[in-house]
Formats: C-alpha cells, sequence, structure tokens
C-alpha cells in the first residue's frame, strides 16, 4: 500500500495538480487510483509500470500522460485539463468503437521510408517502451500520430510529409522550376480500438502515440504527397488505394537537409526525382506505361 499512497499523496498536493514524474519502471502497476469522467462515463484509472504514464480502462491499450490529469477531487475523479478534455474524450469514444483512425505524414527521405515501403511496417526511432515525446533522439519504440478527425488532420499531415528535403527537392515545388509528381511523402492513416491490438498513448491534444513497430495490418499508406506546382501551395496529396507499396514507390530519397554532399547530392537527387515522377504518373494515369529505360 506505500506505493499506492505515495502516488495518492502526488494527486492531493496542496496544489491539487498532478506532478509528472520520472519515467522509471517499476513493477506496482494495474492499481486503481481513481476514475474520470468521459463522455458522461466513469472509467477506472489505473497506475502503469511508469509513474507519469496512467492507464484509462481496464484493457491496458489506452495510457495517457500524468499532464492530461489537472485536479483530483476527495472522491478520487481525477479531472482532465480542459485543454486536453475535447480531444481525448473524442478520441476515447473513437476507440470504444474501434474506429479510431491516426494520420501520419512521412517524407520520402526518412528513416523509416523504406521499412514502410519495402517491410510494410512503421518504426519508430528506437526501442525504448516508455510512451514520452518521440522528436530529439528519444529512442522511442513509439509512433507520433494525430488523431484523424482533428480539424484539418490532412491538410497538417500532409505538411508534416514535406519534411527536410535539400533545397533540390524542393525546387520541384517552386514556380520557377515546376515539376510535376515529384514524390515529396506519404501520408499513414493507422486504425485503432478497444477490440484491436495496437496500444495508443494520449501524451496530449496534437500527438498521439502508436506502439511501434506497427505492422501493415494496422495502417495503410493513404495519400502520397507530389508536386503540383499549380497549386497555390506547391503539392497536394493524392488518394493511394495500392497494395504493391514496393512496386509503386521508390526507395527513400538521399535525406540531405543541409546540402552536404553539394553537386553530386544534387545529381542524386534529381535523378530520384524524375524516376518518382514517371511512377507516379503512372499512378495517375495507368495508360502511361512505364519502361526501363525511364527507371
Amino acid at each position: 500500500m506505500s506505493f499506492l499512497n505515495g502516488i495518492l499523496n502526488r494527486l492531493t498536493s496542496q496544489s491539487h495538480s498532478v506532478d509528472v514524474l520520472s519515467n522509471k519502471p517499476h513493477a506496482n502497476h494495474g492499481v486503481k487510483i481513481g476514475y474520470a469522467k468521459i463522455n458522461g462515463e466513469k472509467i477506472e484509472i489505473k497506475t502503469t509500470q511508469w509513474d507519469n504514464i496512467y492507464q484509462l480502462g481496464n484493457c491496458g491499450k489506452f495510457t495517457l500522460s500524468a499532464e492530461v490529469i489537472a485536479h483530483r477531487s476527495s472522491d478520487g475523479e481525477m479531472l482532465i485539463g480542459h485543454h486536453y478534455l475535447e480531444s481525448l474524450s473524442r478520441m476515447y469514444q473513437e476507440w470504444k468503437n474501434d474506429n479510431l483512425q491516426l494520420m501520419r505524414g512521412i517524407s520520402s527521405n526518412h528513416f523509416s521510408w523504406n521499412g514502410i515501403v519495402l517491410d510494410e511496417k512503421v518504426v519508430s526511432e528506437g526501442t525504448n517502451e516508455f510512451p514520452g515525446a518521440t522528436m530529439g533522439g528519444s529512442a522511442s519504440c513509439w509512433v507520433p500520430t494525430s488523431i484523424a478527425s482533428d480539424e484539418h488532420a490532412l491538410q497538417t499531415s500532409t505538411s508534416i510529409a514535406l519534411g527536410n528535403h535539400n533545397s533540390t527537392m524542393y525546387e520541384c515545388i517552386n514556380a520557377a522550376h515546376p515539376q510535376e509528381n515529384v514524390l515529396l511523402g506519404m501520408v499513414l492513416t493507422f486504425h485503432a480500438g478497444e477490440n484491436k491490438s495496437l496500444p495508443v498513448h494520449f501524451l496530449n491534444a496534437g500527438e498521439i502515440l502508436l506502439k511501434g513497430p506497427v505492422e501493415k495490418k494496422h495502417f495503410e499508406i493513404s495519400h502520397l504527397v507530389i508536386s503540383k506546382p499549380s497549386d497555390p501551395t506547391g503539392f497536394q496529396a493524392l488518394s493511394y488505394s495500392g497494395e504493391s507499396w514496393d512496386k509503386d514507390l521508390m526507395p527513400a530519397a538521399l535525406y540531405d537537409p543541409n546540402d552536404t554532399y553539394a553537386d553530386s547530392g544534387k545529381e542524386m537527387t534529381r535523378d530520384w526525382m524524375a524516376k518518382s515522377a514517371v511512377k507516379v504518373s503512372s499512378l495517375i494515369n495507368p495508360m502511361d506505361k512505364i519502361t526501363s529505360a525511364d527507371l
């Protein structure tokens, strides 16, 4: 009981706020510490193996960060912070209904690109199982996404898919150097729910984590982000339903955001751009048959 009392003492501190504690794992998990009201329903909140990560409900596949809890009342109710309540409530309802969809934009030079296109698997930076922020070399196994039902979710994921390309790649979306159908990135759509096996974590309203690696049965490539100089943005998201990812799409482009490879990098990038445009054009217009000379 000393562990549980310690958790409850922290939740009922004089400031009535929840401390965000260390990510040190411990064995005392699955202990009920309160409840939250979400969409009018009382949902148990339990400990996990991590001090600052809580389990929502009983199945163990939906967790949230301690910072989401703003206050704990004397009867055990743990109030969700108002900045998180709408997103968390909507996400939880979709998850309960087994129709939670999440999106992630991936640039065509991203480290995970080949794993997706060639191995049909989404991997993150490492193997650390703590569901925390995934940027900045965290070595986390969790994959960052956003809720697909968020307003402008597709536009946001499309913009993220532009990634850290080099200056040569970005030329294709410039009206001064127009080049149609260059493959700049992709948008992945993931599927999760109470009766599905993919663990989800509510980090904050803008970042939902999925425990990786994520297998193909849980996601698809729903859109290709391609150059379109005639569009005001210079790019567009093209709906995609293909299954032969390794045939339809190119392996990853050169990662050279700072143009370190100079002229050789430009040459490699331009060659890749031309080949990717041929492949994308054939997907848009299937009658445009690709020949070996094109690739």
